[in-house]
C-alpha cells in the first residue's frame, strides 16, 4: 500500500513509481507545488528573446534624472557616461538575410559573423550554415 502525495490516502498500484492515487490528485498537486527550475532548452530560448530585444533598444540618456513626474531639461553640459547600443542579431535576422544575398564575398562575411555569435544554439548556428533557406 502507498500513500498518496496530494490526498494522504493508502491506494494499491501496479507500479513502483507512482506517487499518486489518480490523475486528479496528480494534477491538483502539481498545481499547488509547481517545479521551478528551467530545462537549457527554455533557458537558451529566454537568453535569445532577451538579448534580440536589448539590441531593439535605443537608449537615449539625459542630463538630469527627475522622478517628481516633472520633464528633464537639457543643459550644456556633457554627459557622464556613453551607452552602445547592442545589436545581437536574431535567428530569424539571419534566416532572412541570407535570402537576400548576392554574392559570394557577403556570405563569407555574414558566415564568420554566425560562426562567432556568442547568443545563437549550435544547432542555430548549424541550420543557417548548411541550409538553403
Amino acid at each position: 500500500m502507498k500513500e498518496c502525495l496530494h490526498c494522504k490516502n493508502k491506494y494499491e498500484s501496479s507500479k513502483d513509481f507512482s506517487k499518486f492515487c489518480s490523475a486528479k490528485c496528480r494534477v491538483a498537486y502539481n498545481r499547488k507545488n509547481p517545479k521551478q527550475s528551467l530545462n537549457k532548452v527554455q533557458v537558451q530560448v529566454l537568453y535569445n528573446a532577451i538579448m534580440e530585444r536589448l539590441g531593439q533598444i535605443e537608449y537615449k540618456p539625459t542630463t538630469e534624472a527627475s522622478f517628481d513626474g516633472k520633464k528633464n531639461i537639457p543643459s550644456d553640459e556633457p554627459l557622464t557616461f556613453q551607452t552602445q547600443k547592442i545589436s545581437l542579431k536574431s535567428f530569424d535576422y539571419y534566416r532572412m538575410a541570407k535570402k537576400e544575398l548576392n554574392d559570394e564575398e557577403d556570405w563569407l562575411k555574414m558566415k564568420i559573423e554566425i560562426q562567432k555569435a556568442t547568443h545563437l544554439t549550435e544547432k542555430q548556428k548549424n541550420i543557417l550554415l548548411t541550409t538553403n533557406l
